[in-house]
């Protein structure tokens, strides 16, 4: 929806102000914050930033401290970009080895519950390919 003043454009800007905060009285905001959860969290951040940097051979002898300005808009996405893309690849290996562990303890659940004391170690153990019998 629009904002109230938009709907009026002979009105001056301080009235358009008072009807938009108005109209918004009581609205509760949630203020935002740049800063990380975790103090160490900001650190690993800035290192994973200049190694990103790095490979994507981007000049970091032009970054001065925190500030970036020197490097193009297109420069500083980049490596944003990579830093997101690398955090999800991570996220999604955390989510997929969680899930094989749980499967594997409700695997040795099961089989315990079967009454089969644990599995046997089949990985030296080869496959009876011929269809004959072995000795």
């Amino acid at each position: 929806m629009a904002p109230a003043f938009l709907h009026f454009p002979g009105i001056w800007p301080s009235s358009r102000a008072r009807l938009y905060s108005e109209q918004y009285k009581g609205v509760k905001t949630v203020p935002r914050r740049n800063r990380s959860m975790l103090p160490q969290a900001g650190a690993a951040l800035d290192r994973f930033k200049y190694e990103i940097a790095n490979e994507l051979n981007i000049p970091t002898n032009l970054i001065q401290g925190d500030y970036w300005g020197n490097l193009s808009s297109a420069q500083c996405g980049a490596v944003g970009g990579h830093m997101v893309r690398r955090m999800i690849e991570a996220a999604e290996r955390s989510l997929i080895e969680g899930t094989l562990q749980g499967v594997r303890a409700g695997f040795q659940a099961g089989l315990a519950q079967a009454g089969i004391t644990s599995p046997q170690n089949v990985s030296g153990a080869q496959p009876n390919v011929g269809g004959g019998r072995t000795q």
